[in-house]
């Protein structure tokens, strides 16, 4: 499960990539990006001040996510790196 993988919190959102390789899943105020096929991290996503609430892919590295805060982000989905 995805709590036994390092989620201490509920999962909020899930979204796939397009082409399937990538899992983003929002969790309290950060998103993790894990690769499908060896259920390894590939990035966390930092920097939202409430409760994430929905993530969608844009593109294969592209990643939205809202949350509680009333913010938008995005995200470069390989690195975590905050796009805006």
């Amino acid at each position: 499960t995805l709590r036994s993988l390092g989620h201490d919190h509920a999962v909020t959102s899930l979204a796939f990539s397009n082409d399937g390789t990538l899992l983003a899943c929002g969790s309290d105020t950060t998103v993790t990006v894990w690769h499908v096929q060896t259920g390894t991290v590939k990035a966390t996503c930092k920097g939202h001040h409430g409760k994430v609430m929905c993530v969608a892919f844009g593109s294969d590295t592209l990643l939205a996510s809202g949350s509680t805060d009333k913010g938008v982000r995005t995200w470069d989905a390989a690195t975590g790196a905050s796009l805006a």
